[in-house]
């Protein structure tokens, strides 16, 4: 008598994935009694299992909780993106048959590219845009009817290959169970799941009329063969409804993103606006990883519906038949010098497979973010340092050429400036990193007699401008270049700049992948600056170079931003090129990008 009725009791969940639905707001659900808060009763929104693992996860040994590393129901290839970005690594497949398992399709159409990219692809992202005629933001037009062809084409693959295409998860003891792929539909709106529904209708096939599409809350606990997530967001402020994020051992944990792809079996179609999506570091990192598997359709949502859009193949040689840059034997060494052989000298290193002990994908995905990681702040498995050399080995060179190819496009352009400035020249470069586009300047213009500069690297990061002053110090610049490093142009003093704009200069203003890191306010200040500067020193000749992935073109805050120095404009229309440089150790995501540009000057 008196006893407890439970001797012990068991809770299993995953707190990385999404809670109970609150209709509370949270600060009316907060816990204001202290003898609560000690403990950890902070939030009555909390669950019993999140409160219990907040106490006891900082004990590793601890016996009262423990982490089941096994999963059973996604091929590696697309747990890889959860496991490393939400899971710290620590998810380990079955394996179950289906994961070690090839994609059940042995036929498919030759010339329909749909079918090609259905029976090939585990993990695909589908460009989409705001379509015209929808009225509300909650629902895109484009994505809808995207959503119901891969469908139509799903069950046309599926019939062509002895399938069957289904709305439910079979049973373990149905017979035909083998025979079956189940499919279903995942976006964040209520117009957006009517609107699919529709176009499915519309197929005129009554067994797909089933299939179920709906929110990611109420998909939680099922799975699929096939997941197709439609992000349906049209403007920017959509994001913040868009994620559920907290933050566990270090990392961002987007509950929402996690709980979609993890519903995946065997295949993920991910279709959404790569231009907004991109503004949010998880989603940005998650189009890149998709890209970096040759995953990425790169056309516009119109054509991609006629059937207009090319499958990149992951093993296919992207040096033959394209515009190759080469690396000038001077910039190669000291290349070489400067960052691979550090990376070659780490005991860790097994060059060119494992970089400080790690592989690509965790190296792109979880030191560098895909280049917009915080440089200065190191993790338990990367220095500072270590994650601006990764960075150098990764982006750099592409970034180097994307230079270089704005350069050589622009290039009678800028010349004429420089003469009209009796070749007195200076380039503030925003975002400097490891000194890339004053490198890609330098080596494009070193023909011409006595070439030389006075240039200002800006970046946060002070690892990236100790990296900058090594390339700096190189014998590629000519001894009359001047160098200067700092964090902001607060940094620069009054004195210097009159100093060297005692006589007019060529000005020029370098804005290279650097938006996407920036606030609105950030920018404001930014145009501020860049806006007195022009004031102060009206007899300079100012250029602006912009450059983006054409995945993200112009951020917003770069729209901002050009709105606010608008005594600058447009030389000429802005402009998309792919460029790949040489290099056979490289994966066609590291050594290619298709860089958007465009100048502006006064």
């Amino acid at each position: 008598m008196g006893g407890n009725a439970i001797e012990k009791f068991i809770l299993i969940g995953d707190h990385k994935q999404l809670p109970a639905v609150v209709l509370q707001k949270e600060s009316d659900s907060k816990v204001q009694n202290l003898e609560l808060n000690q403990i950890n009763l902070i939030n009555r929104r909390n669950s019993l299992f999140e409160r219990l693992y907040s106490i006891h996860k900082a004990n590793k040994k601890s016996l009262v909780w423990g982490m089941l590393h096994k999963q059973g129901r996604m091929h590696p290839d697309i747990a890889l993106f959860p496991n490393y970005s939400f899971y710290n690594s620590q998810l380990e497949a079955v394996p179950t048959i289906h994961q070690i398992s090839v994609l059940e399709y042995k036929s498919f159409g030759d010339n329909n590219p749909f079918q090609k990219l259905l029976a090939t692809k585990r993990l695909a992202f589908i460009q989409s845009e705001k379509h015209k005629g929808d009225k509300t933001n909650k629902t895109n037009t484009y994505e809808a009817k995207i959503t119901s062809k891969l469908i139509l084409e799903l069950h046309r693959l599926c019939i062509l290959n002895q399938l069957k295409l289904v709305h439910y998860e079979p049973t373990k003891d149905d017979s035909e169970k083998d025979k079956k792929i189940s499919i279903g539909v995942i976006t964040p709106y209520r117009s957006q799941i009517a609107l699919i529904k529709r176009e499915i209708h519309d197929l005129n096939i009554p067994e797909l009329y089933n299939i179920s599409v709906d929110t990611v809350e109420r998909f939680q606990g099922s799975q699929r063969d096939i997941i197709i997530y439609s992000f349906s967001i049209n403007q920017f402020y959509q994001l913040d409804f868009l994620a559920n994020n907290i933050l566990d051992e270090e990392q961002i944990i987007d509950r929402k993103l996690n709980v979609a792809i993890t519903r995946a079996k065997k295949q993920l179609f991910i279709i959404g606006n790569p231009s907004i999506l991109s503004n949010n570091l998880t989603y940005f990192r998650f189009i890149e990883f998709i890209r970096s598997k040759s995953g990425y359709v790169n056309t516009k949502p119109e054509d991609f519906l006629k059937g207009n859009f090319i499958i990149e193949e992951p093993d296919t040689d992207i040096e033959i038949g394209n515009k190759i840059y080469e690396p000038d034997q001077a910039f190669a060494a000291t290349f070489e010098k400067l960052i691979i052989q550090t990376l070659k000298a780490h005991p860790k290193t097994q060059y060119p497979n494992l970089i400080y002990g790690y592989d690509h994908d965790f190296n792109r995905m979880n030191a560098i973010e895909y280049g917009r990681t915080i440089f200065d702040q190191g993790t338990l498995e990367h220095s500072s340092m270590e994650k601006v050399n990764l960075y150098c080995f990764y982006n750099m060179r592409k970034h180097y050429f994307s230079s270089i190819a704005i350069f050589k496009s622009f290039d009678d352009y800028f010349k004429f400036a420089f003469s009209n400035s009796s070749n007195r020249i200076t380039f503030l470069d925003f975002g400097c990193g490891p000194l890339t586009s004053g490198l890609a300047f330098n080596q494009h213009f070193s023909t011409i007699p006595n070439f030389h500069f006075s240039y200002v690297g800006i970046d946060i990061s002070n690892a990236m401008l100790t990296k900058a002053k090594e390339f700096s110090k190189t014998e590629l610049f000519n001894k009359n270049s001047k160098f200067q490093f700092v964090n902001s142009l607060n940094g620069i003093s009054e004195n210097y700049w009159d100093s060297i704009f005692s006589l007019s200069n060529l000005v020029i203003l370098n804005f290279s992948y650097l938006f996407g890191n920036l606030t609105k306010a950030d920018v404001e200040t930014l145009a501020n600056k860049i806006n007195n500067l022009i004031d102060k020193y009206p007899l300079n000749k100012y250029i602006l170079i912009f450059q983006n992935s054409s995945i993200e073109k112009k951020n917003r805050t770069y729209n901002i931003f050009k709105k606010l120095v608008s005594r600058l404009v447009s030389v000429t229309e802005p402009k998309t090129e792919t460029v790949v440089y040489r290099n056979g150790l490289m994966s066609n995501f590291d050594k290619s990008e298709t860089v958007f540009y465009e100048i502006l000057s006064n």
